[in-house]
């Protein structure tokens, strides 16, 4: 008896980490994949015991760091108009630690 249904789709968990790293969004993640939010949700719980939700609001702070590392990098080197593009950002996601 042949299965029904879709074909299970690969999730390279290393490659959402990275993904997520850059500050894509969930929507963005699952389109890299070719597949739904719920798709992705779905696959985290079955295979690492998370929601795809917990797994990118963990992940989401990695970003935040390179961003930060980055900004310190071009602001040390006097790299000019590097310090309003970085509030713009900053501005968009919270990358400096509000007080």
């Amino acid at each position: 008896m042949s299965k029904v249904g879709r074909p299970l789709i690969y999730i390279d968990w290393d490659e959402v980490y990275k993904l997520v790293s850059y500050q894509c969004t969930q929507v963005e993640i699952a389109h890299f994949f070719n597949c739904s939010v719920d798709t992705l949700d779905r696959r985290a719980r079955e295979e690492l015991g998370v929601s795809f939700a917990e797994i990118w609001a963990r992940k989401i702070s990695l970003g935040k760091i390179r961003l930060r590392k980055a900004a310190f990098d071009h602001i040390e080197r006097g790299t000019p108009g590097w310090s309003t593009v970085f509030n713009r950002i900053d501005d968009k996601l919270h990358v400096f630690p509000q007080n």
